[in-house]
């Protein structure tokens, strides 16, 4: 199972968070125990892997204390970083960085300055959900608490055609995965409907 950390003042201003470090607001705490709900009813969760960005360890935090599981901080599941673009929104990176902001939405190997390109961001990622998954042995769910844009190109790279880009709080669970096989998504939502 994928989660996405909750909603962060930052998410609700429409700011590039990448490797910044915002809480959670009142929203993604809300989102987090909606999240840590859908976990329990999934019953046998082994372990809630998450980055160690505080609004994703935050939402861990919550699901592993609601299902009485370990949690375990790996930095590879990090956001991917956005440089000089973190922090400002859509607009003030267009207007101070023209084309940068273009070139970086358009092509997963585009690197902003002073950051990485998703591809790179999606190969840690993907070798971080992969070691944790052989680790477990099969032996109970491994719930992974990351960010939207590192968990599509992570799952991509899994092997999940046309993954979705998750809201703050959303989850999906992955039916299976063997690196001999194609893994499928089982199911997925929202986890709450906070505006």
């Amino acid at each position: 199972m994928v989660v996405r950390h909750g909603r962060t003042a930052w998410n609700e201003a429409g700011r590039f968070q990448g490797q910044h470090d915002p809480a959670l607001d009142g929203a993604g705490w809300v989102q987090a125990r909606g999240v840590a709900d859908a976990v329990t009813a999934l019953g046998r969760v082994g372990v809630v892997v998450t980055s160690d960005l505080r609004r994703a360890r935050q939402t861990a935090r919550v699901v592993a204390g609601r299902a009485g599981v370990p949690m375990v901080t790996d930095r590879r599941l990090r956001e991917v970083a956005l440089g000089r673009l973190e922090g400002l929104d859509r607009n003030a990176a267009a207007r101070q960085y023209p084309g940068e902001l273009d070139r970086w939405l358009m092509a997963g190997d585009a690197r902003p300055a002073g950051g990485e390109t998703v591809a790179d961001a999606g190969a840690r990622a993907a070798a971080a959900i992969e070691s944790h998954l052989d680790a477990r042995g099969g032996d109970g769910t491994v719930v992974v608490v990351a960010h939207g844009i590192v968990l599509q190109a992570a799952l991509r790279l899994l092997g999940v055609d046309d993954p979705p880009h998750l809201s703050n709080g959303g989850w999906l669970t992955v039916a299976s995965y063997d690196r001999r096989d194609v893994a499928s998504i089982a199911s997925e939502a929202p986890c709450s409907s906070i505006t």
